[in-house]
């Protein structure tokens, strides 16, 4: 008689452990925790169904813990309150060499200007999520990956459109000009794709350049445009000089000429002279007495017996 109550009481004990042990894995299945900024849609795939969002901070048995134990039934976290997306790359410098020291969650985005040159964007977006809108959202993605896939695809975008209306001086030039309009394009792009459902909430929207930094092949562009710039500039400096050189030379001869022929015809009217040779002779005579007594006002030459005459010079009064 003991013999056959020791089975009987082994297998109900063994029952009493089952039926404990799948009434814990069952509460633990159905207990559901939901933090704070967090909200929960519970799919069920028996049904097909979707539950509209339970927000946290909040606590409770909100699924049936048997399908969940079986993946019939589970429920998908989404983070609904403030979520960014950083694109941004610092760099350090050494020489003529930029070595990347650190990046946001993504690098910096890189855009063409509207001359043809690589610039370097960065931007930070920030927004919350409409509580409202996150079942149709999920099930627009149900790998929760809208953030990667979208958002961050119209950012970059936009992005590049916008730098694309601005040259590259401009760039450096309207920074104000070129936040303003990376703003509107931005915020038109997120809020008009119809794919997030509406979800972002407008006003938590918000677009911060935080920095626009040129290429090496910008900088070199710019330095070759400032050195053809001065080259020009030396250009018509020296051009300039030149004309002012010949100019002044040409009327130097012309004052030299006009001072020659006076003195020629001061000549011939003094001495009565005719023969052009000899005049040239005396006007040559002259000019070598101009030398030989530079600062004499008035001065007697005797011309002895050699060929170099003596010049006595009259004072003033004399």
């Amino acid at each position: 008689m003991l013999n056959m109550k020791r089975p009987l009481m082994y297998g109900g004990l063994a029952i009493l452990v089952f039926a404990i042990i799948f009434a814990a894995l069952w509460s633990a299945s159905a207990w559901i925790v939901v933090g704070v900024g967090d909200a929960v849609l519970i799919v069920d795939a028996t049904t097909g169904t979707i539950s509209d969002p339970i927000l946290g901070p909040s606590a409770g048995f909100l699924v049936d813990g048997f399908k969940r134990m079986v993946r019939l039934q589970y429920p998908v976290y989404i983070y609904y309150q403030i979520d960014s997306v950083g694109m941004w790359t610092e760099w350090t410098r050494e020489g003529q060499t930029l070595t990347e020291a650190s990046r946001g969650e993504y690098p910096a985005i890189m855009g063409i200007s509207k001359d043809g040159l690589e610039i370097e964007v960065d931007v930070l977006v920030r927004w919350s999520l409409n509580p409202d809108h996150l079942k149709e959202l999920y099930m627009n993605y149900p790998n929760k990956n809208w953030k990667t896939v979208t958002i961050a695809s119209i950012i970059r975008e936009e992005t590049r459109h916008t730098i694309s209306n601005f040259t590259a001086i401009e760039v450096i030039e309207k920074r104000a000009a070129i936040e303003e309009a990376l703003n509107q394009a931005i915020r038109q792009g997120l809020l008009g794709e119809t794919s997030l459902a509406g979800a972002i909430v407008e006003s938590t929207l918000e677009v911060d350049l935080r920095d626009i930094d040129p290429s090496m092949e910008f900088i070199r562009a710019i330095e070759a445009k400032l050195a053809a710039e001065q080259a020009q500039i030396q250009a018509q400096f020296e051009y300039e000089r030149a004309l002012i050189l010949a100019r002044a030379e040409s009327e130097s001869m012309i004052i030299v000429a006009n001072g020659t022929r006076e003195a020629i015809d001061t000549i011939v009217s003094i001495t009565g002279e005719t023969n052009s040779t000899r005049i040239a002779e005396l006007y040559l005579t002259v000019e070598a007495l101009k030398t030989i007594a530079p600062n004499a006002k008035n001065f007697i030459v005797v011309w002895g017996g050699g060929e170099i005459p003596i010049v006595y010079p009259i004072q003033d009064g004399a």
